[in-house]
């Protein structure tokens, strides 16, 4: 899966990308070595067991 850079936040062992894939947002947590560029397409791949959903509306997390 392809994902096109928006930003990312740098947080000691973390960084928080945002992209999106098309329109649709997305957020990934990933390791202090992973820090692509705004703007950049990188290559992820997302385990399903690893997915966490969201309402858009509440931004509650949707349960299994």
């Amino acid at each position: 899966m392809i994902i096109e850079v928006d930003a990312v936040e740098m947080l000691g062992a973390d960084n928080i990308i945002h992209g999106k894939i098309g329109a649709q947002p997305l957020v990934i947590r990933a390791a202090q070595l992973n820090c692509p560029k705004v703007g950049e397409l990188i290559r992820v791949t997302l385990p399903a067991q690893d997915l966490q959903y969201f309402d858009i509306t509440s931004g509650q997390r949707l349960d299994d």
